[in-house]
């Protein structure tokens, strides 16, 4: 009975450590891609500075820091409009992070807003616009022609939703609160060769869900 009891306890001790592990883990890797994208925003100031004073931002970006903050994908992107919003990114590394948003996402916010940025500060008011409209405009563009659908000006998020349609066929989606139908014999162009992940998908339709709910 001892030994069982023992044996239980034993059990149960090994349990919570595991889910402790797991729990710690999972909060060191949002930690550390935090830290790492930071890392390498400073990297990259100090890199340039070191050897040329500009004030043109594509001047600080070929460099292995850039590289592994666009690596990052959809984390990196959290990361840098989070620290945008927080003011913890300013005027020149903000117009870097501008530049590497649109690298990751492929988000053509000029042709679909219609409007160019001249500043950094237009650019992520424009985003976040952008963001936030973007599931009730691809109802409309869907509405508007049913039988075929191009989403290429909105790159990973344009994806998403190109992967959903595909995967679902059950007629309707829904992103950020919106329901779009759709003709399931309905036609994707313009989709990108490169095949989206699934990992990389759910952070990118989770992103969208955040911003509007904001």
């Amino acid at each position: 009975m001892k030994k069982r009891n023992v044996i239980i306890i034993g059990s149960a001790i090994l349990a919570v450590a595991v889910i402790l592990s797991l729990l710690i883990g999972l909060n060191n890797e949002s930690v550390s891609v935090e830290a790492r994208v930071k890392k390498d925003m400073e990297k990259i100031m100090e890199y340039k500075t070191e050897t040329l004073i500009s004030s043109n931002p594509y001047d600080y970006i070929d460099n292995e820091y850039y590289r592994d903050i666009v690596s990052m994908g959809m984390d990196a992107v959290e990361v840098l409009s989070k620290g945008v919003v927080d003011k913890e990114i300013g005027s020149l590394d903000g117009y870097v992070a501008t530049i590497a948003v649109e690298e990751i996402t492929g988000l053509d916010i000029t042709k679909i807003s219609g409007k160019s940025c001249e500043t950094a500060d237009e650019f992520w008011k424009l985003w976040d616009e952008t963001i936030k409209e973007m599931p009730k405009k691809i109802k409309r563009k869907i509405e508007k022609n049913p039988k075929e659908v191009n989403l290429g000006e909105y790159g990973i998020f344009g994806q998403t939703i190109e992967k959903e349609i595909e995967e679902e066929k059950d007629g309707e989606i829904e992103i950020g609160g919106e329901k779009i139908k759709y003709n399931k014999e309905m036609k994707i162009s313009g989709k990108s060769k490169e095949k989206i992940s699934e990992t990389e998908a759910k952070k990118a339709k989770s992103y969208i869900e955040k911003k509007i709910v904001g």
